[in-house]
């Protein structure tokens, strides 16, 4: 798996070395500290399809090629809903959280890397900062596929999420699980017109972890206080 692909650091601008703009991203393979990210990204500017091309060219090698890239709509400036790399489409779909920015890329197989996005503006020691806080754990083999009754077999894909989320170590308690059940369904609803519907199920269990991750280290922080 790619690790480290460039130093984190703050580049000298490629206008003014002549040199391509390097690819700060950190995938580490020592264990994840949070169960949703498999590392981090600080790309140069909020130009989204400028900066994927570079990293989704990189990703590919690994994970084959990419399908479609979720990202946070607040942290970039206006996307188009494609981009072309090497002939290839990747459908690129915005989704709002209130947590920290992140990007999950999605292969054709529906293998995925989820990154922790670092803000440009980040200053190199902040950067390295959080870089180095985000770990890498194997990413996860899918076996989503195009179907011939996507709206059923999206409703069951959802209803089955759901469930596998209510089975994991803490989730179990009835208002968890009525909470996890709302926050599905009010994440499926940002992709009711997303293109590929297959990989919708991905995206929400990212938002979803999130938000339980986030709710888990909100009242952590409290019972400390």
């Amino acid at each position: 798996m790619i690790q480290d692909l460039e130093a984190v650091g703050s580049p000298a601008p490629a206008e003014t070395t002549g040199a391509p703009t390097p690819l700060r991203l950190r995938l580490d393979p020592n264990g994840p500290i949070e169960p949703y990210l498999d590392g981090a990204w600080w790309p140069c500017s909020h130009e989204l399809p400028v900066e994927l091309s570079a990293l989704l060219a990189a990703l590919s090698a690994d994970l084959g090629p990419i399908a479609l890239v979720g990202y946070h709509r607040d942290a970039w400036e206006p996307a188009p809903d494609r981009l072309d790399l090497a002939g290839h489409p990747i459908h690129l779909v915005g989704f709002g959280s209130p947590n920290p920015p992140t990007l999950i890329v999605i292969a054709d197989t529906g293998r995925r890397v989820t990154l922790r996005v670092v803000a440009p503006e980040t200053d190199g020691a902040r950067a390295t900062e959080v870089m180095a806080a985000v770990t890498h754990h194997t990413v996860e083999q899918h076996t989503a596929g195009p179907d011939n009754n996507a709206s059923a077999a999206e409703s069951r894909s959802l209803d089955e999420l759901a469930a596998r989320l209510s089975r994991l170590p803490g989730n179990a308690e009835p208002g968890r699980v009525a909470l996890i059940s709302s926050w599905v369904d009010e994440a499926a609803d940002q992709f009711s017109n997303a293109r590929i519907q297959v990989f919708v199920p991905i995206l929400v269990e990212h938002i979803v972890r999130e938000r339980l991750s986030k709710m888990d280290a909100d009242r952590d922080a409290g019972s400390t206080r």
